[in-house]
């Protein structure tokens, strides 16, 4: 069985993002069809790793055979929303999960909707799933040590092997959960955060502000942020040809965000260029384009199979896994497909 992704709600205008449209107190979620958003890598397997994706829109968390293009569904009952827990894999329930990321032979998820950190243990279809943290359909801003914390539409998830930290998109903030399950805001004042992910040294976090057109990196002992790239102002721009230093370039609503194994690049879906950029994170953060448009134009999920550098066109790339083997794999929103990218060429292929 191959992927089929189809047709995802609009991002770009004002962030209408897939499952994120606003984020507000008693946000609801917009009617179902099928929309792939969040995505992440095994790393077991160099030369073809198993991803794993959220079906935002099904309600599904499903693996992804990367070289087959072959799906199976984990978790969740297709088409069916809801806020159950403790249950085998395929009679548990979602409402609309976005991000994802697999820990100790556990899956976690962002379920937006149902404003929750849920854990999948285990990767197949008897797997049990729980709530790691928050309560299940309720909407909120409360931190934590006893009781039930709350979330306004938590949207990413990342880990240190300990600690989870969590884009609260709702809230405009980044949210700390310890392994006693206490849960902090770790740092506010964003606008959209969206994409986080973690440095290897278990030092910063880099999110997207995607509000602000900008990557902030966070010091986690601390709380502190500053702007790691994109333009302090919070203004849009594309790319261009070359290169460009940390605040000089320009990003248009940057989403999914990812880092190699080493800790020297990370990796960003510059959703509303239709480009895959790269930072590099040692000395002035130069940032390139790996892959996609320098002016940002959009192309469709066939046209630029097979191409390489800015000739390898995207529409609306909103997430992305990087994997041990060199490539990146894309979540091509609009070009209804996931799009595998070699890092060091920028050569694009669409999975099978």
């Amino acid at each position: 069985m191959k992927i089929k992704l189809l047709r995802l709600l609009p991002i770009i205008g004002f962030l209408i993002l897939a499952g994120c449209g606003g984020g507000g107190s008693g946000s609801s979620a917009p009617a179902q069809s099928s929309q792939i958003v969040g995505i992440t890598s095994d790393g077991t397997n160099t030369q073809y790793p198993t991803l794993y994706v959220t079906d935002f829109g099904l309600n599904l968390v499903e693996s992804v055979n990367s070289q087959t293009g072959a799906v199976i569904a984990i978790a969740g009952q297709s088409g069916v929303s809801g806020t159950n827990t403790n249950a085998a894999g395929t009679g548990a329930q979602f409402n609309s999960p976005e991000g994802i990321i697999l820990s100790s032979g556990s899956l976690y998820i962002a379920d937006a909707y149902n404003y929750a950190i849920r854990k999948i243990a285990g990767l197949t279809s008897t797997a049990t799933v729980s709530t790691l943290s928050g309560v299940l359909g309720t909407y909120g801003n409360v931190d934590t040590a006893q009781g039930s914390p709350e979330f306004g539409v938590p949207v990413n998830v990342a880990t240190d092997g300990t600690n989870f930290y969590v884009t609260d998109y709702g809230n405009n903030t980044v949210r700390k959960i310890t392994s006693g399950g206490t849960v902090t805001t770790l740092a506010s004042g964003f606008n959209s955060p969206w994409g986080i992910v973690i440095d290897p040294t278990n030092t910063y976090l880099y999110v997207t502000d995607t509000g602000n057109n900008n990557i902030k990196q966070i010091t986690i002992s601390n709380g502190s942020v500053i702007t790691f790239a994109g333009n302090t102002g919070g203004n849009s721009g594309v790319p261009g040809t070359g290169t460009a230093n940390g605040t000089a370039a320009y990003f248009k609503a940057p989403l999914g965000i990812a880092i190699d194994t080493a800790g020297n690049n990370l990796y960003v879906a510059d959703s509303g260029n239709n480009a895959i950029r790269q930072i590099t994170i040692a000395g002035s953060q130069t940032v390139s384009t790996v892959a996609g448009s320098t002016s940002g134009a959009a192309g469709t999920g066939t046209s630029a199979n097979g191409s390489t550098g800015a000739t390898s066109l995207f529409s609306t790339p909103i997430n992305l896994a990087y994997s041990q083997n060199g490539n990146l794999y894309v979540v091509d929103q609009n070009g209804l497909i996931i799009r595998v990218v070699n890092i060091s060429t920028g050569a694009t292929s669409n999975l099978p």
